[in-house]
């Protein structure tokens, strides 16, 4: 795993930090549950100046077989994207190439 962090995420407030982490937290148990066995991921949490912004990507199995198992819109796919809206951010994930991403930003 290469991971990242942006210092400037200790500006935010404690209550934003706390929802970035429990998507953080959510997000690479989502790795561990559905990517493909051996393969890499990215964790990047990054400050552009106007918000804080998460990205993890891994590798999943394309097999027809784990596809059916991807998290569509699950109940923690739910409670992330409800955490950054709670404080005005975005959540998203995408499928693409065998490679699942899942970004979400919340501003300072």
């Amino acid at each position: 795993m290469t991971s990242t962090m942006d210092a400037r995420i200790s500006d935010l407030p404690r209550s934003a930090q706390t929802a970035i982490y429990r998507v953080m937290q959510e997000g690479t148990t989502n790795v561990i549950k559905h990517g493909a066995p051996g393969s890499s991921c990215t964790l990047e949490l990054l400050s552009n100046g106007t918000e804080a912004v998460l990205e993890i990507t891994n590798q999943i199995d394309v097999s027809e077989k784990k596809m059916k198992g991807l998290p569509e819109g699950g109940s923690g796919l739910i409670g992330m994207s409800d955490r950054m809206r709670t404080f005005g951010g975005k959540f998203s994930t995408s499928s693409k190439n065998g490679f699942w991403t899942l970004r979400a930003s919340i501003p300072f």
